[in-house]
């Protein structure tokens, strides 16, 4: 599916003939930022207990 889109006189992006407003774009794309930033830390936090858990078990 082709997607086109244009941005508004009214900060509004209109793509395939929906329309949504600039803003919530940006902030979803932050709060998506965040989640995997969030994403990140808990995976490198796992990986510090495995390895203490496996040190331990050694």
């Amino acid at each position: 599916m082709l997607l086109r889109y244009r941005i508004t006189r009214s900060s509004h992006i209109m793509c395939n003939g929906l329309s949504v407003r600039v803003e919530f774009v940006s902030r979803m794309s932050e709060l998506t930022n965040r989640i995997l930033q969030m994403a990140q830390h808990t995976i490198k936090r796992l990986r510090q207990l495995s390895d203490l858990i496996a040190a331990l078990l050694r």
